[in-house]
């Protein structure tokens, strides 16, 4: 009787040995092939991290099927040089979305980068009536309330495309 006990106790443990160790197995290789992949290459992560990034050019007409009218109330300007600044402020409203990209929670603060036009040898025209346009807002206040129309690229940051003046 002492015996069978001491083989029962033996075969439990065996059995939990053997269940969790297929669960760590199929652990670790859910988590390494989870995307359907053969093998496991970490070898394309470490290329990517290890091989800078070429900014691309921004293709205007990208932006523009892509872009919304939002109202965004001022709290800062941050002015960078004599054209170039940056806007922060807090979306009021959205006016129209005709983007395929999420436009920002209203009440949300939000960083802009002016888009400024640019000519054919790809020189920014602060003659061009959209840069004249978004200039004005450099000189915006704090508080000044703004109908504008914007757009976020690929890695979220959102372009100021124009200001909607009423």
């Amino acid at each position: 009787m002492w015996l069978d006990f001491i083989s029962e106790s033996h075969h439990i443990i065996y059995m939990k040995v053997l269940i969790i160790s297929s669960l760590i197995i199929v652990t670790i290789f859910s988590g390494c092939c989870s995307s359907g992949k053969t093998s496991c290459d970490t070898k394309d992560t470490a290329d990517s991290l290890s091989k800078p990034r070429m900014n691309t050019p921004v293709n205007v007409a990208h932006i523009a099927a892509n872009s919304s009218n939002i109202q965004i109330k001022i709290d800062s300007v941050q002015k960078i040089d004599n054209y170039d600044f940056k806007l922060f402020g807090k979306v009021i409203s959205e006016q129209n979305n005709v983007s395929e990209n999420p436009t920002p929670d209203i009440g949300i603060n939000i960083e802009l980068i002016p888009d400024f036009f640019k000519n054919e040898e790809n020189i920014i025209d602060y003659s061009h009536e959209r840069n004249k346009r978004i200039m004005k807002l450099s000189a915006a206040r704090i508080g000044d309330v703004y109908s504008i129309v914007i757009s976020r690229d690929n890695n979220g940051t959102i372009h100021l495309i124009d200001l909607i003046e009423q």
